[in-house]
Formats: structure tokens, C-alpha cells, sequence
């Protein structure tokens, strides 16, 4: 019940209110959208910034050349690899889609998001279209006092003395006190105890699952960040308990590269193929989660990691 009672204090204390802005920019046949959580571009080091860059190319004209990472001294990292797709749309024409997710490297007063420039090619000759850069404000959870109004200390008044003492307050405060230090002692007992025992790949992922569920991010509307999130669970977890270099690859590489581990079944490797494809169409918006199927995805992600979790490390 103690555990029980700290997590939700601090699941109030950290909720961010479920607010989202866009940045968009339009240059001829292409569009690229910068979505943040926050309703100005104000983030914090925890959120995520998804860009999104789409072009509707005609027949007559070739394929978009268009970055999949940016600059190394840019303050971002690219949290997953790019996703490219693209699908045919009416007039003849073909429309390509390329989502990025980058995380702040650090906090900073102005840090600039300066996306690339896309190259287009038509009977030879060449477009460059340059988009404005979106700058952000990266903090943290932690906020500065307001020195205005902090009190300045004040001397301590003398109170007239009284011939009669009724002691019995104290003795109730010593007691009260005394109370309050056990249970802190206790609190902190279990909560160092809980944290030394979550030292295993699989202790750390369910612990993960669990505050996911905790966020509720489908009943927010927010199906693709959960679909994001969960996947990045699941490969932190084959990372660290297995060592798969899986948390850079693409769905299409992370299922040729399943072909030759041998340390997973083969409904274990089916599983993983199905919950990954599944998560890339919620990401997508080729379809929708509910809180229901949301429930169920979780639940077999759970019994995959509990299987795997008591299974002796390597």
C-alpha cells in the first residue's frame, strides 16, 4: 500500500497536461510538419518532437532525395530510425512520407530544429526547397522559484510567559514525531530495497509496461506515442537481455534480422514480427487503437517478458 501510494504521488506530481502543438510549413508539393506536446515550443527533456515531411510527386518527376538523419552537432537524436513509405493518390501522383522522432540532447534557452534541405529532379534539372527553422525552449521537470516571492526572515517575537505549563501537548508531539520518522524509515527501507532489486533486463521492462499503462495515452487520443513507446520497451529489452542490436533497425531489418538469433522460439520471433508490424500501423494511421485493444497488446507483451524474465541470464 505504501509502494501504491508513492506512485501515484508521483504520477501527480510529473502529469503533463495533454496538450499539443504544430508547426507547419508548405513549400509547393511539400509539407513538413513539426508536432511537440506542449501548446508552444516549450518542451522538456522527457518529450519528443516527431517531424513529419511529405511530398506529392508527380509522374514526370523522380523520387524526393531527402535526409534521413540530421547533422552530428545538432542538439537532437534521432530516437529510432526514419520510417519511409509512400502511396499512390489521385491525379497520377505518388505521395511520399517520411516521419523522424528526435530527443533534446540537453536543456537549452533556444535550440534550433534546422531540418534539411529536399531535393526534387525533373527532366534534369534540379529543386532545393530550404525550410525556417523551429526553435525550443528545453527544460526540465524541476522549476525555478520565484525570488519575488520568497519572505525575507523576520525576527521572532517574544510571547509573555505564562506561571503554568500544561506538558502534555508535548509529550503528544514527541510521540507524533517519533511515528512519522518510523514510517519514513520504513518507506525508504522499501523503496531502496525496490529499486535494488530491479536490476534485470526483464524487471526493468515490466516496470517500463507498468507506467506506460499508468499514462492512459489511448484514452487521450495519443495512440501513436503509446504504439511508439511500447515498441521502444520491447527493443531496450532484446537489447539488454540479449544483446540484438535491434533498437536502430527498422521493422523490414529487425524481421530479416529475427531469421538468424537463435536465442528466441520460433512463436516468440512470430509473436515479436506481428506486435511490431501491429504498432507500425498504429504509428501510421492506418489503424486505429482502442482502450480495449490497447489492454490486450499489453497483456501479451507482459506474458512475453514474464517468460523471459525468469528464464537464468546469460
Amino acid at each position: 500500500m505504501i509502494r501504491l501510494g508513492l506512485l501515484l504521488a508521483l504520477a501527480l506530481l510529473t502529469a503533463h497536461p495533454c496538450r499539443g502543438g504544430t508547426d507547419t510549413q508548405r513549400q509547393g508539393i511539400a509539407t513538413l510538419e513539426v508536432h511537440f506536446d506542449a501548446a508552444t515550443p516549450s518542451i522538456t527533456l522527457a518529450d519528443l518532437v516527431v517531424v513529419t515531411l511529405t511530398v506529392d510527386v508527380p509522374a514526370s518527376m523522380q523520387a524526393p532525395i531527402a535526409p534521413l538523419t540530421l547533422p552530428k552537432s545538432a542538439p537532437w537524436d534521432l530516437i529510432e530510425p526514419a520510417s519511409r513509405t509512400r502511396e499512390p493518390i489521385e491525379g497520377g501522383k505518388t505521395r511520399y512520407r517520411i516521419v523522424y522522432r528526435f530527443a533534446p540532447r540537453a536543456p537549452a534557452k533556444k535550440a534550433g530544429l534546422f531540418f534539411p534541405e529536399v531535393k526534387l529532379r525533373q527532366d534534369g534539372a534540379e529543386q532545393i526547397i530550404t525550410w525556417k527553422p523551429v526553435f525550443f525552449e528545453i527544460g526540465t521537470q524541476v522549476t525555478t522559484p520565484d525570488r519575488a516571492a520568497l519572505r525575507d526572515i523576520t525576527s521572532i517575537e517574544e510571547l509573555p510567559t505564562s506561571p503554568e505549563y500544561d506538558m502534555r501537548w508535548l509529550w503528544w508531539l514527541v510521540g507524533l514525531g517519533a511515528m512519522a520518522l518510523i514510517v519514513a524509515a520504513v518507506v525508504l527501507v522499501r523503496v531502496w530495497m525496490y529499486r535494488v532489486r530491479v536490476r534485470t533486463a526483464g524487471q526493468w521492462a515490466i516496470l517500463e509496461l507498468d507506467r506506460l499503462m499508468a499514462r492512459k495515452l489511448p484514452e487521450q487520443g495519443r495512440s501513436e506515442r503509446f504504439a511508439t513507446l511500447l515498441t521502444l520497451i520491447v527493443r531496450r529489452f532484446l537489447e539488454r537481455r540479449y544483446g540484438l542490436p535491434v533498437r536502430r533497425q527498422t521493422t523490414p531489418e529487425f524481421v530479416q534480422y529475427l531469421g538468424s538469433v537463435s536465442h528466441l522460439t520460433a512463436s516468440d520471433k512470430q509473436f515479436l514480427i506481428q506486435l511490431f508490424e501491429r504498432c507500425d500501423a498504429i504509428k501510421f494511421g492506418l489503424a486505429p487503437l482502442t482502450p480495449v485493444e490497447c489492454e490486450t497488446l499489453v497483456q501479451a507483451v507482459r506474458e512475453f517478458l514474464f517468460r523471459h524474465a525468469t528464464e537464468p541470464e546469460a
